[in-house]
């Protein structure tokens, strides 16, 4: 495993991420300790991963909501910035990859099913859709996996807060500095 090249590993840990049950065979890669070499920033409890595979897969239908390796392995993992480069490096993920899994694994925003929607706008404001979409469906999945039993509302509130995701369109600034140029303003910084 050590001598495997960074994009051998990672072409292979992604096959494993997008299998059926990646958190039944990460519980055994854990067992033969192979996360000592290719992960040490995995955690050992996987109950986060299997939720947020069963959400993907069997427990909701979103559009927008399929299996993806780079969501789980961000759901696999427990890591501060440094933890999150040394990820990176050693799959030699690409810098869209790498902003996207270092943006969802140090977040310090927890939404909940309660999230309104001024505060969903601010976080679609500040994040890309997608790392918005990941950071919400890992931590319902935590959450279900720290209690599987919930509220049918609590279930409806998480929808309605994908719902909003995929249906937030960004709005634009209705003023451009040619504006400013039409009204007669010397082009320049202040511009």
């Amino acid at each position: 495993l050590v001598e495997l090249s960074g994009e051998r590993l990672s072409e292979e840990f992604r096959k494993i991420l997008l299998c059926r049950d990646p958190a039944g065979i990460c519980t055994l890669m854990g067992g033969e300790r192979a996360f000592s070499h290719i992960l040490p920033e995995a955690r050992s409890d996987v109950g986060r991963l299997r939720t947020l595979q069963w959400l993907e897969q069997d427990a909701i239908r979103f559009d927008s909501v399929r299996p993806e390796s780079l969501r789980r392995l961000a759901a696999l993992v427990r890591a501060d910035a440094a933890g999150v480069a040394a990820i990176v490096a050693r799959f030699k993920l690409s810098n869209q990859e790498a902003s996207r899994l270092h943006d969802v694994v140090t977040t310090d925003w927890q939404p909940s099913f309660e999230t309104g929607e001024v505060e969903m706008m601010r976080a679609l404001r500040r994040m890309p859709r997608e790392v918005v979409r990941d950071i919400v469906l890992i931590e319902w999945a935590t959450q279900l996996s720290l209690q599987p039993r919930r509220r049918t509302a609590e279930t409806e509130g998480w929808q309605r807060v994908l719902a909003y995701i995929d249906d937030w369109q960004a709005v634009e600034f209705p003023l451009r500095g040619q504006d400013v140029l039409d009204l007669g303003i010397a082009p320049g910084p202040d511009v």
